[in-house]
């Protein structure tokens, strides 16, 4: 597995700022698959569908968000990152609970 470059994306709801990884490569050694769909791929990791903004507390589908931009990976050395962007936050999964309020 290789990182790409994080992804900046704003929250539907109140326009913070987040982050995740994007992956450059990836393979599927080691994969898990269940009959429901499921699949854990220890270096292919995956992104979570809904993610809870840590601004606001919403939630939103990852999809939905608004692309800012890139940070890191393939970035030129002498590129300027907006302050704004290098503070951003990483995305976290939801837990079980939060899934239910989320529903």
């Amino acid at each position: 597995m290789e990182r790409g470059p994080d992804q900046i994306v704003a929250c539907l709801h109140c326009g913070s700022l987040s982050k995740h990884m994007t992956l450059f490569s990836a393979n599927d050694f080691g994969v898990r698959v269940w009959t429901d769909g499921k699949q854990v791929a220890p270096m292919c990791p995956s992104l979570p569908t809904v993610v809870r903004c840590h601004s606001c507390k919403e939630f939103y589908w990852l999809t939905d968000a608004k692309r800012i931009g890139m940070v890191g990976g393939w970035s030129r050395k002498n590129y300027k990152i907006d302050p704004t962007w290098a503070a951003a936050k990483e995305i976290e999964e939801p837990t079980e609970d939060d899934y239910y309020t989320a529903i």
